[in-house]
């Protein structure tokens, strides 16, 4: 059995007896063996280094540990900020009311400034206000025209040739003044259900649905309204949809004006009342047609109303209270 030398005997064996003893736990080379007993660390803690075993979230090493589930872990004061911020808003966002002890969730306008702010895309552009003709321009795209003049006036779409609109593109226009506002397409354009707005703040919607081919969604007003007429009277793009009302004692007209003077739709109509005692007369302008079955177009009498509808080019249906 391997033991240390005794003092004051084992002389001669001295190195062989202490070889043997430490040949238990070390290699030739010095070295401790795989099957010494290691020395017991402490268990690490705060101010202690010693054993820490490497579960959990811990990963690497003893010497050089690391936890690799912060990695995709929020940093804690990053955390606190936003909760600090999320706080304040949410204090601004909050007041109390303390008649009712109720809790009355209202909007912050400091919020809302702030978050327009950083988001300008949602910002609403100041409308493009027009007093005369106009033709659209690019600038116009998703956005509103307005056009406030007391004439008749005409909002153009060009074709794609002069203004390269993008398909999908939607303008809105507003009718803001007295004057009938007409859109239609330029040269080429097809605008499907082109026309007139017809009344004040009234307003259509345009989109681009191809090259050089748009829709038109026109605000429908169900109200009839009158225009009152004494004298003789040629018919004007704002009347479509409405009743003219011709009140004299004398006999007048109403003229149905040519494509080339006034352009209504296709499937325009109005009425003519005849409010006074003098006979009115619907007069056919050059090169329109006014197909009827009556013997004349004169109305009725007092009180009589016929109607007007556009068929086709330059041709209108006549029928009602005609002589």
């Amino acid at each position: 059995m391997a033991r240390l030398p005794i003092p004051g005997s084992d002389d001669g064996s001295w190195g062989d007896i202490l070889n043997e003893f430490l040949g238990q736990s070390h290699n030739a080379d010095g070295t401790l063996k795989s099957t010494a007993i290691q020395p017991k660390l402490p268990d690490a803690d705060s101010t202690t280094k010693g054993v820490v075993t490497l579960t959990g979230d811990l990963g690497g090493t003893a010497a050089s540990p690391t936890v690799p589930g912060l990695s995709d872990k929020a940093n804690s004061a990053d955390l606190t900020s936003h909760i600090s911020s999320t706080s304040a808003h949410a204090a601004s966002a909050i007041t109390y009311d303390n008649a009712s002890s109720g809790l009355v969730a209202t909007r912050a306008q400091a919020a809302i400034d702030e978050i327009a702010s950083s988001v300008t895309n949602l910002s609403p552009s100041s409308p493009n206000v027009q007093t005369a003709n106009y033709i659209l321009q690019l600038s116009d795209a998703n956005k509103v025209v307005e056009i406030n003049a007391a004439s008749a006036n005409t909002v153009t779409i060009p074709a794609n040739t002069a203004v390269s609109f993008p398909v999908g593109t939607t303008i809105e226009i507003v009718q803001i003044g007295s004057g009938a506002t007409t859109v239609e397409g330029a040269v080429g354009v097809t605008v499907h259900n082109a026309g007139a707005l017809d009344n004040q703040y009234k307003r259509a919607t345009i989109q681009k649905r191809a090259t050089d081919e748009w829709l038109t969604f026109i605000e429908v007003d169900r109200r009839i309204i009158p225009n009152q007429q004494t004298v003789n009277y040629t018919l004007v793009m704002s009347d479509a949809g409405k009743v003219i009302e011709m009140n004299s004692a004398s006999a007048t007209s109403v003229t149905i004006p040519p494509d080339s003077s006034v352009n209504f739709p296709i499937g325009t109509h109005l009425e003519i009342f005849q409010r006074g005692t003098g006979t009115v007369s619907i007069i056919a302008g050059s090169g329109v047609t006014a197909l009827h079955s009556s013997s004349s177009l004169d109305i009725i009498g007092q009180y009589s109303t016929v109607g007007l509808r556009k068929s086709g080019a330059n041709e209108w249906v006549a029928s009602g209270e005609f002589l």
